[in-house]
């Protein structure tokens, strides 16, 4: 009998943009899956253990857990078996205090890409506030989505458009070929984690300075591509498609727990808290983040936190600038609200003063690299 993995795929914006997979069978009783990972959690997907690279689409399954004392049950979507829709989110976040809620998926049915039919046994997990390090070996997707950006010129780094980028084995073969968009963004699917490449671009008129860079789509983590006779050539190693294969899955406790113990008088913790468009109100997901960093605090209760809002450069510098104090203030009240002390805590709101790659007024940028710049920072110090 065939041994099957069930696995979540995670968006994240801090690895190329790629999907994230985890195994679920990497869990053993006792771990739990964190409530911020579970809110990025958009779609289930099944692989053959026997085979990782044969996909099979997921037909439909069925979920099962207790919320305030009542068994929920819900259903897949028939034209989506693969999503795991919002409203499920929301019962499995309802009520959840220190107690981590029991998932059961059973009635799972799968297609086979030649179309033949299967069923699969149950599944059993759980979700907490705070997640548990799963401790299997097999929490790495094989195939990943490559996600990058090509800039060019050594000062403007502006991006490079309409530029072919080829993807090669390290026999030298060509895997895949594609196109860059306006952003100079290109995207390589279903890559090997185990295998090496390399990302090659033929040079041209277009080459600035007779540089070229490879970045994140978000414009951060900027490198250089080696000139090699008349091609500009990355390498893309194992070791770096594993680290994009592997989901972080954030523990602030632990982080401050080990800044406590430690000889450094200074850690920064950077979050994505998401508000209303032009609106300084915190949102519930957002809310789930904060309470994270909370409980925290709760356990360290001698930090003091500074808390920092950065906004992107669109719309006025001005209104930007004040939306960002107003965010920082609300953010610190949530906090007071929540019991951590008024003289452990300062905010402050930085606007547009503060960007951190190249979209700065009137540099026309992809949401990608937009979004990088509309951040909160939590600066602790002892």
């Amino acid at each position: 009998m065939k041994n099957y993995l069930i696995v979540l795929v995670f968006l994240s914006p801090l690895v190329y943009g790629q999907n994230i997979q985890l195994n679920l069978f990497c869990y053993k009783p006792g771990d739990t899956l964190s409530l911020e990972v579970l809110n990025k959690t958009t779609v289930i997907e099944v692989h053959n253990m026997d085979d990782g690279s044969q996909k099979m689409k997921l037909v439909k399954w069925s979920l099962t857990f207790s919320s305030s004392g009542q068994i929920k049950s819900y259903k897949s979507n028939p034209n989506s078996g693969y999503l795991l829709y919002p409203e499920i989110k929301t019962e499995l976040i309802k009520d959840l205090k220190k107690n981590s809620k029991k998932m059961i998926f059973d009635d799972i049915v799968v297609s086979y890409p030649d179309g033949r039919i299967a069923s699969l046994k149950s599944v059993v997990f759980y979700v907490s506030r705070v997640g548990g390090k799963c401790s299997g070996s097999n929490g790495i997707a094989k195939d990943i989505a490559y996600k990058g950006k090509l800039l060019t010129g050594n000062n403007t780094k502006e991006p490079l458009v309409n530029q072919k980028v080829i993807l090669k084995d390290n026999k030298d073969f060509e895997v895949q070929a594609t196109t860059t968009d306006k952003y100079g963004d290109f995207t390589f699917q279903s890559i090997d984690a185990k295998n090496s490449y390399k990302v090659e671009v033929v040079s041209g008129p277009k080459i600035k300075d007779d540089q070229m860079f490879i970045a994140k789509q978000d414009g951060s983590d900027i490198r250089s591509l080696k000139k090699v006779g008349n091609n500009f050539v990355y390498e893309l190693l194992p070791i770096e498609l594993t680290k994009l294969s592997e989901e972080k899955i954030d523990d602030t406790e632990m982080t401050l727990k080990n800044f406590s113990g430690s000889s450094k008088n200074e850690l920064t913790v950077t979050k994505d808290v998401y508000y209303k468009v032009n609106s300084s109100e915190i949102t519930p997901e957002s809310k789930l983040i904060l309470d994270g960093i909370i409980s925290s605090m709760k356990n360290n209760k001698s930090l003091k936190l500074s808390i920092i809002s950065h906004t992107d450069s669109q719309g006025d510098d001005v209104a930007n600038m004040n939306l960002s104090e107003k965010r920082a203030r609300n953010v610190m009240d949530y906090f007071l609200s929540k019991g951590i002390q008024k003289e452990n805590l300062t905010s402050k709101g930085l606007g547009e003063t503060k960007i951190i790659n190249r979209c700065k007024n009137n540099v026309d940028c992809s949401e990608e690299e937009h979004k990088l710049n509309r951040r909160t920072e939590f600066i602790f110090s002892k």
